[in-house]
């Protein structure tokens, strides 16, 4: 993976409703941030429906730490590169929905969310696409065998 590329990835972070309107999977090169930037600079902001099933939506501190995402399954993972991307789990104070996209080959494709990615000790697993509440970036920073987070959005 190269810096660039996952540079484009987290900066189509916030455009990502935007690209999920138009499919799965969407060409994107440089201006396509600039541009869908454009786009929403000239409507209203609309707040995304935060909605989760029943046993999200009251969520203590406790029962949303028993959810854990699965370092195993993080994107990039076993690929030989430098990066992983793990990603937050809706609940407790973060009820709004993120759509993640990574950018591969020109194209930006939506990375679906699957309870089979987390772990569920305390609550109940969702049974449907519930989005992600956001992403942290690992790297191999103070050692080679271990990755730490380098950044979160959430």
């Amino acid at each position: 993976m190269h810096r660039r590329t996952l540079l484009f990835a987290s900066a189509l972070f916030p455009f990502a409703p935007q690209l999920a309107r138009a499919a799965e999977s969407t060409a994107f090169d440089a201006s396509t941030v600039r541009n869908i930037a454009r786009q929403m600079a000239q409507q209203s902001f609309k707040a995304p429906d935060a909605t989760l099933p029943d046993p999200l939506k009251n969520l203590d501190y406790q029962a949303y730490r028993s959810i854990r995402f699965d370092p195993a399954k993080a994107l990039w993972h076993g690929q030989g590169l430098r990066f992983s991307a793990e990603f937050f789990h809706r609940g407790f104070l973060y009820k709004d929905p993120v759509e993640i996209y990574e950018v591969e080959n020109g194209r930006a494709n939506r990375v679906r969310f699957s309870p089979d990615l987390f772990t569920y000790d305390k609550v109940t697993p969702p049974n449907a696409d519930i989005g992600f509440a956001g992403f942290r970036l690992h790297y191999p920073l103070n050692r080679t065998d271990y990755f730490d987070e380098i950044c979160a959005f959430l």
